[in-house]
C-alpha cells in the first residue's frame, strides 16, 4: 500500500457534491470542516436500510422475488417468479422488466463486483434475449458495469469491475457488527438521557470495539459517560443494557 485513500464518505462527497455530508463526531465533523450533528447520523430508517441491503431477497412488483448469492467466483442473482407463476405471460413480462431494472439497481447500490450472472423467471432460455436491450439500458448509468450477453442456459452475464470492497464484504465480521451495536447504544443514550449502558456481545465483537482507536472514547464523549463492555462467548449477536453503577 503507497498511499491510503480518502474514506468513502469523502469520496461520495465529491462525486455528489450537491449532496450533503452529515457528521455526529466532534472530531471527525472539525476533520471534514463542517457543523456536527446535533444528533445521530444513523436513525433505525437508515440502519434498516443497511441491513436490507446486506440481505440475500429483493422483493420485486408483482409477488415475484430476487435472491441474490455471492460466491467467491462470481455472484448469482436468480428472479423467482413467485405467485405470478403461471400468470399470464404479460404479468411475467412486467415481472422480467422489473427485475432486470432492479438488478442493475442492486448490483450498483451492493457494489457488486466481478463476474455477475442473472437468472430471470419463467422464459425459455432462447426467448430471454428480448430483455438484453432493457438490461443494457439499465445498466447504463454504472460506468463500471457491462453487460457480456446471454449465456446458452440463458443466464445474462454481466462483468463490473472492483474498484473498492462490495458492501457484503464491508459489513462482514465482528467490527461491522460492534459499530452498529455502538450506534444503537449512542441512540439510546441520547434517549435515556444519561443512563448508562452496558453492550453485551461476543468477545470478537468486544475486542474489535477496543482496537478500534477513538470509536469507545468518541462514544463517552457523546454520551457522558463510558459504554460498560460484557464480553458474552454465549451470544452471537450484541445486546444493549442498564449498567448498574457502570458494572
Amino acid at each position: 500500500l503507497l498511499r491510503r485513500g480518502k474514506p468513502a464518505a469523502l469520496r461520495l462527497a465529491a462525486r455528489y457534491p450537491g449532496a450533503p455530508l452529515l457528521c455526529d463526531g466532534l472530531a471527525q465533523a472539525a476533520a471534514w470542516g463542517v457543523p456536527p450533528l446535533r444528533g445521530p447520523a444513523f436513525d433505525d430508517d437508515l440502519e434498516a436500510a443497511f441491513d436490507e441491503a446486506c440481505g440475500a431477497a429483493v422483493p420485486l412488483p408483482g409477488g415475484g422475488r430476487m435472491t441474490i448469492h455471492p460466491t467467491p467466483a462470481l455472484v448469482a442473482i436468480d428472479v423467482d417468479a413467485g405467485s405470478a407463476a403461471g400468470a399470464r405471460s404479460d404479468a411475467l413480462a412486467a415481472l422480467n422488466a422489473a427485475a432486470v431494472a432492479e438488478a442493475a439497481r442492486q448490483i450498483r447500490l451492493r457494489n457488486l463486483a466481478g463476474a455477475i450472472l442473472v437468472d430471470v423467471a419463467g422464459l425459455p432460455a432462447k426467448k430471454r434475449a428480448v430483455l438484453a436491450d432493457p438490461f443494457a439500458a439499465a445498466l447504463a448509468g454504472d460506468p463500471l458495469a457491462k453487460l457480456i450477453g446471454v449465456t446458452g442456459l440463458g443466464l445474462f452475464e454481466i462483468q463490473r469491475a472492483r474498484i473498492h470492497a462490495p458492501l457484503h464484504e464491508v459489513m462482514a465480521g465482528p467490527l461491522p457488527i460492534g459499530l452498529a451495536a455502538l450506534r444503537m447504544a449512542a441512540r439510546e443514550a441520547a434517549v435515556r438521557g444519561g443512563a448508562r449502558l452496558a453492550l453485551r456481545a461476543s468477545p470478537g465483537v468486544i475486542g474489535a470495539l477496543r482496537d478500534l482507536p477513538g470509536a469507545l472514547e468518541e462514544y463517552a464523549a457523546g454520551a457522558g459517560f463510558a459504554l460498560v463492555l460484557r464480553p458474552d462467548a454465549t451470544t452471537s449477536g450484541w445486546m444493549i443494557e442498564e449498567a448498574a453503577d457502570g458494572q
